[in-house]
This record gives structure tokens, C-alpha cells and sequence, in this order.
């Protein structure tokens, strides 16, 4: 419908049609028709539409400058607060070289080993049922698969250094723009910020990933020792979580990544202890409880380190392009 009209007319092919917006306002309704909203839906034009989805996309998305490099990677952060007193190293490189395609493709390339190694880890392991895998266009048999994941574990290591060494890079050239453009101690405050927060969220990634692994056995029929066996895991796992989350309810940076209604769940949880499990019966209603708090703690979490992420980055890009990213400076 919306294809370019070719010849001697502009636009598009919708603008042919006499009653374009009742029509188009009929194939939108037919279209959503059985969509239940939890609130009455509002008609936008095209233009307030266009408004809406790049400001949403701004705001989930880093600094153009960047290239896309923090899509896959997180800023650098290992450093102490004493190494901000130190002489900056000088790496003589530009923006457009940090952030080039030479090192974009060091990600890609490290983003397919990982894929590769997994497929293979899981043939030599026997999750996967074959006898023979081809790489890169040669045929290998499963007992070579061996040899396949020390040569790729090699190459993602090598990678993984020289990204390392770019991002570290990357850090020493916004600090040293940072003292050039006398805004030391504001980039130092939101490094330090993010780095506790990214250092903590290495840490809450593992407690909830073992909380929903240990909770695995859900999903199959099991017999009723075996179960309770598993609920004692998950009781275990539990307590961990629930330190977690009584954490990220006090700390204040956390606060804003809270919507009302996660905050009250959370505390709810915390105010039971539930069973999940007894004689022969799970406990549906628990078991869903469980699990909404587990979400509710995945949004905070990963809100909380983008928006540090976020903070830093759009800082870092107003050193470079002041104008465009003028909010930056009342950090």
C-alpha cells in the first residue's frame, strides 16, 4: 500500500486513494481487534506517532557518537578511585578510530566464536546428536570437537584481550578529555557511580539465574520425593534472592528504577515465607508469587545498570559534541 509511486508523481500509494484515513482507520481497527488493552487506546496522527517512537528509541538506546560499540560492550571498569589521581596515558587515538568498524568487527567476531564454541560444547558434550560438524567450510568428526573448543576457547581469548585493551583505551581518552575540558570531577562521579552499579550487577545476574535454574524441575513431571528434594534447592537459592532485593529496596540508587507497584510486590514477598510444596501438591498461587518477584527484580536491576550506563555514555558523547548533549554538563 505504501510503495512509492513511480513516473511523474511524488509520494505514496495511499495518497491515491480518496478516503485514505477511513480506510486506514478500518484496517487499523481489524487489525487490533481482539487486543485487550489495560487502558482506552488513543488515535494518533502520523506525525505525533513518529515523535513518540524516537524519543522511545532515544531513550533506550546510547549516544550515536559511539557507533553502536556499547550495544555489545559495557564502559571499562577496572579502576580504584585513587587511579583518578593519576597521569592520564595518552593513546593518541581518535573517535573514529576507537569506534571504527576495525573494532566493531573484533565484537562480531568475538560474538560468532562464542556462538560456535556453545554449538560445538554441546555435540562434544552429547546434548546435540551428531557424528560430524563442518567449520568453516571443513568436515570434522565428533572426536575432534575437542581439539575445535581449546582452538576456539584460544581465539575467544585473544579477542577478548584486545577488546579489553580497546575499552581501557577508550576510558583514558574521556578521562583525559574530561581534564582538558575541566569536568574531572563530574566524569569521576559517574564512573565510579557506574562501576559500582555494573560490579553489582555481575553479582545480582548470578543470584537470580540460580533462582529460576533451581526452579527447573517445574516444567517436567517428577515424583513427589524428588520434588520436595528440589524445594529444599530452591529454599537455598531463595535466601540469597531475598538479601538481594532487600538491598536494592534500601540503596537509593535503585529508587528510581522502582515502579509503585514492583516496590509493594517486593516487599510483600518478602514479608512470607512460602512453601511452594507440600505432601503432593504444588502451591500454584506461591509459585506465582515467586515468579513475579523474580521479574519485578530482573526490570530493577537492568533499569538500574542502564541507566548508569546510560548517564556515563551521554557524558562521555558531551565531551565530544557539547551542544548536542548540553543536559550532560548539570551532571
Amino acid at each position: 500500500m505504501n510503495a512509492g509511486v513511480e513516473d511523474e508523481q511524488d509520494g505514496l500509494a495511499v495518497d491515491l486513494l480518496v478516503k485514505k484515513d477511513e480506510i486506514a482507520a478500518q484496517l487499523t481497527g481489524f487489525m487490533f481487534a481482539g487486543v485487550n488493552y489495560s487502558n482506552d487506546p488513543v488515535n494518533q496522527s502520523a506525525a505525533d506517532f513518529e515523535v513518540d517512537l524516537i524519543g522511545q528509541n532515544d531513550d533506550h538506546s546510547f549516544p550515536d557518537e559511539f557507533n553502536g560499540y556499547f550495544d555489545f560492550r559495557n564502559p571499562f571498569t577496572k579502576y580504584s578511585s585513587s587511579d583518578f589521581a593519576k597521569p592520564n596515558t595518552i593513546t593518541n587515538l581518535s573517535i573514529v578510530e576507537l569506534f571504527g568498524e576495525e573494532n566493531l568487527s573484533l565484537i562480531y567476531d568475538l560474538n560468532a566464536l562464542e556462538a560456535d564454541y556453545n554449538v560445538i560444547d554441546r555435540l562434544d558434550s552429547g546434548l546435540i546428536e551428531a557424528k560430524t560438524f563442518t567449520y568453516s567450510g571443513l568436515k570434522y568428526s565428533k572426536a575432534d570437537s575437542r581439539k575445535m573448543l581449546e582452538y576456539l576457547n584460544a581465539e575467544m581469548k585473544t579477542k577478548m584481550e584486545q577488546l579489553d585493551d580497546i575499552d581501557f583505551k577508550i576510558f583514558e581518552h574521556f578521562r583525559l578529555e574530561a581534564r582538558a575540558q575541566d569536568v574531572y570531577e563530574s566524569f569521576e562521579r559517574l564512573a565510579i557511580s557506574y562501576q559500582q552499579i555494573a560490579n553489582k550487577f555481575k553479582e545480582q545476574q548470578i543470584i537470580y539465574t540460580d533462582l529460576l535454574s533451581s526452579t527447573s524441575f517445574l516444567h517436567s513431571v517428577n515424583h513427589p520425593n524428588f520434588i520436595k528434594n528440589k524445594i529444599v534447592l530452591v529454599k537455598k537459592e531463595e535466601k540469597k534472592f531475598k538479601e538481594s532485593i532487600l538491598f536494592i529496596l534500601e540503596d537509593d540508587q535503585y529508587r528510581d528504577s522502582f515502579k509503585i507497584e514492583e516496590r509493594l510486590r517486593l516487599k510483600e514477598y518478602l514479608n512470607h515465607d512460602y512453601k511452594y510444596f507440600g505432601a503432593d501438591l504444588y502451591f500454584d498461587e506461591e509459585l506465582k508469587v515467586l515468579f513475579a518477584a523474580l521479574e519485578d527484580y530482573l526490570n530493577v536491576i537492568t533499569q538500574t545498570h542502564f541507566a548508569a550506563k546510560k548517564a556515563l555514555l551521554v557524558f562521555q558523547a558531551s565531551l565530544i559534541a557539547p551542544v548536542k548533549h548540553q543536559k550532560a554538563d548539570s551532571v
